[in-house]
């Protein structure tokens, strides 16, 4: 395939930012090689239109410079170069050469345009509500330019044409390290709109077909605890079930091994003719406090076949099948416990904590939580999953990375007869991409990212 990044770099190699970019394309599967200025204008080896250019706006400011005085080179930049992509880098009198800013430092909500759904995909009309992500500077509107990012003080993300090339900047001084570790084990967008949005939207588009992404974008609500009695708590199954039929979504229940014997006929029957609605997972053993964040591996191993061994009699007594996935109680797992459910036929499983309860937890770093799903416990797949309270956003950019939307609630959420859940599931089938609703277990099984080598060949 022909696409490539070239990322400028100075006589000293790559920035700070640019080894941040290059993580990033690492991570997307694109191919890429840095070049300083200088090599990048005098190498004849550049063919077709198949490069796209990553750097600041001073490398930027240069580069134009020098095609604007050589017609022989912006001839070779308009057939050779597909388009670029220019961060606002540590020189603003540079970036102020291209377009106008206004300088900062404030804080304000995000909204990315709707109207470039091509770019901005499942992140098109998205809006991000004031948070802890700081706008340094924004552009000045201006006709010449299209507007793909907007702050409340204006623009600062936007598309121009330099040369009938189509060049996206980026008021953002920072790219997000992916290598980064994260403490609590979770990234929120939120925090980092303009390091993570603007880079991954455009390697996203400009390396389309070479880039790993997701075969679908699935997408299960999971409520944990629940009995299989025809209500439990606020969860009424048969006025869930109508819900789910009118407004388009599917529910695995995380449901506790220990109550095997307590299931009533009636709801099993509900979930046994409602396969593309309803589903089980396991939900820990007993339930018990931290019953999985033990570090004694034969407890551990007991304490998973005793789970298994009561869904089976679940199985058994009910004609009810389980997803092969396991959902830790209280989110608390080790190391120990991943690898034990690696020797298990479970498949996966899916937790809103990422990091273990060991004394000394293995570090979570972006890439970590921005995979598919997290695979650092013994290449033992660990899906993470968030709250609704966590915004449409997150649940938006997980999907534009790859990962599959997994919504988790408890049975308080739905005291208002579901009003709340109706609501946000309905904002999240709004986003400009369809989900796909399936069961946990067949959303886990269809997850995984691909690319392409050549026409012919898919990895």
């Amino acid at each position: 395939m022909s696409e490539e990044a070239i990322l400028l770099a100075s006589s000293d190699g790559l920035s700070s930012q640019g080894s941040n970019l290059g993580k990033l394309l690492d991570f997307f599967g694109v191919s890429w090689r840095a070049s300083t200025l200088p090599d990048f204008l005098s190498d004849q080896s550049i063919n077709g239109s198949g490069s796209r250019i990553l750097c600041s706006s001073d490398h930027f400011v240069a580069l134009m410079a020098d095609v604007g005085r050589d017609s022989d080179r912006a001839r070779r930049w308009r057939e050779q170069i597909h388009s670029a992509f220019v961060y606002a880098g540590d020189d603003i009198a540079a970036l102020d050469k291209m377009v106008k800013t206004r300088p900062g430092p404030y804080s304000g909500g995000f909204a990315i345009s709707d109207k470039l759904p091509d770019f901005c995909g499942i992140m098109a009309g998205i809006r991000i509500a004031p948070d802890d992500s700081q706008v340094d500077l924004t552009f000045a509107s201006q006709d010449q330019s299209t507007e793909i990012i907007s702050s409340d003080r204006g623009p600062v993300f936007v598309r121009r044409e330099y040369e009938s090339v189509p060049v996206f900047l980026s008021s953002g001084a920072s790219i997000i390290d992916l290598e980064h570790d994260l403490p609590d084990g979770t990234f929120d967008v939120r925090h980092h709109v303009l390091e993570a949005i603007p880079p991954v939207l455009y390697l996203k588009w400009a390396f389309a077909a070479t880039c790993w992404s997701a075969p679908e974008r699935s997408a299960c609500l999971t409520i944990d605890d629940p009995l299989l009695r025809p209500t439990y708590g606020f969860v009424d199954y048969r006025e869930l079930l109508s819900f789910m039929r009118r407004y388009k979504f599917s529910t695995n229940i995380a449901f506790i091994p220990w109550n095997w014997r307590r299931s009533d006929s009636s709801v099993t029957r509900l979930f046994r003719e409602n396969p593309e609605y309803y589903s089980i997972s396991v939900h820990g053993c007993a339930h018990t406090q931290a019953e999985f964040g033990s570090d004694d591996s034969d407890h551990l191993y007991a304490k998973t076949r005793q789970a298994l061994e009561r869904m089976d009699q679940h199985e058994a007594a009910t004609g009810l099948a389980h997803d092969r996935v396991m959902v830790f109680p209280q989110g608390v797992f080790s190391e120990a416990a991943m690898r034990i459910l690696k020797r298990t036929d479970l498949i996966a499983a899916v937790n809103n904590d990422t990091v273990s309860s060991d004394r000394n937890p293995r570090p979570i770093t972006v890439a970590d939580v921005w995979d598919t799903a997290i695979m650092s416990y013994d290449n033992f797949a660990l899906f993470t999953r968030r709250y609704p309270w966590s915004g449409v956003e997150n649940f938006a950019f997980d999907s534009l990375l790859g990962k599959p939307v997994i919504v988790v609630i408890h049975h308080g959420f739905c005291r208002d007869h579901c009003i709340r859940l109706i609501e946000f599931v309905e904002r999240l089938n709004a986003l400009a991409c369809p989900l796909n609703w399936r069961s946990l277990g067949e959303l886990v099984k269809r997850s995984c990212r691909q690319r392409a080598l050549s026409p012919d060949v898919t990895q």
